[in-house]
């Protein structure tokens, strides 16, 4: 048997055209050495031998990349290949987000350091924004006047739905005004930065309101910011009638808008990770904003959170965390339910800190 091995590797390297295996050499159990090949023409002899050796594969012995493998019945095959060595499979990286449920008709994760998303469902699907109008609101307020500026509450305002306490005749700085507005969800806070913003904006052949030319500023700002799926009717996000809606937008959208802040205003956020804030008017009147969102501080990492609810919208809410320094995930959910909202985002929160901490083989 072993002149029988040697027999074929000395044929086959006789032959230019038989395959090239490289070099060899076995260890093989001296019973099986009993008697020498019997003479054959040579290309008859190499095929049989090369036959033979299949039958010996076949028969139970496994080539592999290293020395040392245990063949049946305890004999060893020492296997040495100067063409190739073994390569460890790649162990897939677990989906921490394939099983998750949600209440949500729409959600979207994404990665901004990265840009990668991380989850998706019906992120382009266009829905009722409610109050999530007043991120873009605070955008726009900020191109029009730095943080000192002050705004003077007008009656017009405080006659918008519910009342966050702010008064006629008050004047807050701008980013007082947006804290406690942006925190809160004030209509009234959000109705009077409009009136004052828009009357900074256009010229002779702009609408003549400054709340229409506020709105015609924020949707020309959603176009600069290529959120297409996006459109404002109002600075509040308040329904308009029983069927119509005061915004429309998509969880992609919205989730690039809160990336777009991250990145370039992350001040105008900032106040919304704290449970409450005060401010005061310049009348030394006091106002404290109590956060429209209860895990503000609860959920690991957040930094910014706006929620939003009509009875057209149902329940929404975005958030952006820290996954790491200069890291920002944000989360965007739309169609939730009031309580189910929170609990959608809690849910993606929890899983995007785990995809993202999971490292690859």
């Amino acid at each position: 048997m072993k002149k029988l091995l040697e027999h074929i590797i000395a044929e086959s390297s006789e032959y230019s055209d038989a395959p090239q295996i490289g070099r060899a050499t076995f260890d093989v159990p001296l019973s099986l050495l009993e008697q020498d090949p019997v003479p054959m023409p040579r290309y008859t002899r190499f095929h049989a031998l090369t036959a033979f050796a299949f039958v010996v594969i076949a028969g139970g012995v496994v080539f592999v990349g290293h020395q040392g493998s245990v063949l049946p019945g305890g004999s060893t095959l020492s296997l040495s290949n100067d063409r190739g060595k073994s390569v460890p499979a790649s162990v897939p990286i677990r989906n921490y987000f394939e099983t998750i449920t949600l209440s949500a008709q729409s959600a979207y994760v994404l990665d901004v350091a990265t840009g990668k998303i991380l989850y998706a469902k019906n992120e382009r699907k266009i829905l009722p924004l409610a109050s999530l109008t007043k991120v873009m609101t605070g955008l726009v307020a900020t191109d029009a006047g730095d943080a000192s500026t002050r705004i003077a509450i007008h009656a017009a305002a405080v006659q918008e739905e519910g009342d966050s306490g702010l008064l006629p005749g008050e004047e807050l700085g701008l980013k007082d005004i947006l804290d406690f507005t942006l925190v809160s969800s004030s209509n009234d806070g959000a109705q009077a930065i409009a009136a004052w913003a828009g009357g900074t904006f256009g010229d002779s052949s702009s609408p003549a309101l400054p709340q229409d030319r506020f709105i015609a500023q924020m949707n020309e700002r959603a176009r600069a910011l290529g959120l297409s799926d996006t459109t404002f009717s109002n600075p509040t996000g308040l329904d308009l009638d029983s069927s119509t809606a005061g915004a429309y937008g998509s969880a992609r959208d919205m989730a690039n808008l809160f990336a777009h802040i991250a990145t370039h205003r992350p001040e105008i956020l900032a106040a919304t990770s704290q449970d409450r804030v005060t401010v005061w008017s310049r009348d030394a009147l006091q106002h404290t904003a109590t956060n429209t969102n209860p895990l503000a501080t609860k959920i690991p990492g957040l930094v910014a959170s706006k929620t939003g609810y009509t009875e057209l919208a149902g329940g929404n809410l975005v958030v952006s965390i820290d996954a790491g320094v200069a890291h920002p995930v944000v989360i965007a959910v739309l169609g939730s339910t009031e309580e189910g909202r929170f609990e959608d985002v809690s849910r993606l929160a929890k899983s995007a800190l785990k995809q993202l901490s999971e490292k690859a083989p």
